[in-house]
């Protein structure tokens, strides 16, 4: 059985010339030496072959594109200001006082004109909001007397 397994594994004469067959120190050197040059010389005809362009930076171009962290020193829109409360949140067709003395009948609105219970026209003055007008002629009782005639016809 012995033998048997010898033969199948080639015995000592096999393994005797691989150790004769392998290669010394001073020859895997040479060979090393060799790719090492192949591959120098593959990269440098490589780099030849390939534009100059692809890995140089030019400062002209980076200047050109590229983008400042500097905020602008005005502001990119202009907010908008509510005319009735002189508020800047919002506008004036979305005024929630505006839409509150409507629903009260303290004052109406035809285009752009704005006016009191009474019929009179509030003028127009654009440093002073419309809500202060209407503010001070409702502690009239006769402007209140008007304003409730006209909540109770919208009801």
């Amino acid at each position: 059985m012995q033998k048997g397994l010898d033969q199948q594994k080639g015995g000592s004469q096999r393994r005797d010339r691989m150790i004769q067959e392998l290669p010394t120190a001073k020859a895997v050197d040479k060979q090393v030496a060799d790719m090492a040059q192949e591959l120098a010389s593959l990269k440098q005809q490589l780099r030849s072959l390939l534009p100059n362009r692809y890995n140089q930076t030019t400062s002209s171009n980076q200047q050109e594109y590229t983008r400042s962290n500097d905020r602008p020193s005005t502001p990119l829109y202009e907010s908008a200001i509510c005319y009735y409360c002189l508020r800047e949140s919002h506008t004036t067709y979305r005024c929630p006082e505006l839409a509150k003395d409507e629903s009260q009948g303290l004052v109406t609105r035809r285009g752009r004109d704005y006016f009191l219970p009474n019929g009179n026209q509030i003028p127009w003055n654009p440093t002073r909001p419309i809500r202060s007008v209407v503010a001070a002629a409702s502690a009239d009782p006769k402007i209140l007397e008007a304003a409730d005639k006209i909540a109770a016809a919208r009801k």
